[in-house]
């Protein structure tokens, strides 16, 4: 199966592994001299396991910390990630329940 999105992870504090890099090399875009990554390819959910891979660096590099990643869908919805050392948990905002804001608003919850 295949996935068609953007990819937007956090910064983590260390560059991502050699092996990390290598393996993702064609999907994925590292900014220089940073934990930041971002994508506008496909992924075959089948041939890769980027937030399994994203915990195993978190481990390897004994995070003490989540890292956040956020899939948006060209199918309009969007996939939130929270990856840490122990879990991975996957949380849906589907395209038919966004609502309209008269601008770009970041205050959610109250």
């Amino acid at each position: 199966m295949s996935l068609r999105a953007g990819i937007f992870v956090d910064n983590i504090p260390k560059p991502y592994p050699k092996w990390f890099k290598e393996k993702y090399k064609d999907s994925i875009i590292f900014p220089e001299d940073t934990g930041c990554i971002c994508s506008l390819t496909s992924f075959s959910r089948l041939s890769y396991q980027l937030e399994e891979d994203i915990q195993l660096v978190l481990i390897e590099q004994e995070a003490p910390y989540s890292l956040e990643c956020l899939y948006l869908h060209e199918s309009g919805g969007i996939t939130k990630i929270i990856i840490t050392t122990k879990d991975i948990k996957y949380y849906e905002a589907p395209a038919d329940s966004y609502r309209e804001v008269p601008e770009i608003f970041a205050g959610y919850g109250g």
